[in-house]
């Protein structure tokens, strides 16, 4: 990736109106087309998360644990994860990711 520094090429695209391609990036032609959304859930108040819970497939930036660690400790105001989703139009997606938010709101045992 030396030579795919992206804001190096992002600011090359904005002053010449192209951007290059890279073997190691996908072009617009490989991209499935379908609009995504991503939502943070956010801890409203601290959070004890049991080691032992399975996130989502469509859940990313979950917590680490740290060795010998029985549960996941989240203070309140700090992420918790990120909630991925996908469909035909912007909109759609925005829609299921915030049905995917509630739905990680009620695994975790989250409080309105």
């Amino acid at each position: 990736y030396d030579d795919a520094n992206l804001i190096d090429r992002h600011l090359q695209a904005c002053l010449d109106g192209k951007l290059r391609q890279h073997p190691h990036l996908q072009s617009a032609d490989e991209v499935d087309g379908r609009s995504k959304a991503h939502v943070i859930l956010y801890a409203k108040e601290d959070v004890n998360i049991a080691v032992t819970f399975e996130w989502p497939n469509w859940v990313m930036d979950v917590p680490q644990l740290a060795k010998q660690q029985k549960e996941i400790n989240i203070l309140a105001g700090e992420p918790i994860c990120t909630v991925s989703s996908q469909a035909n139009n912007a909109d759609q997606a925005q829609q299921l990711a915030y049905i995917r938010l509630e739905k990680m709101q009620q695994l975790l045992q989250l409080n309105d």
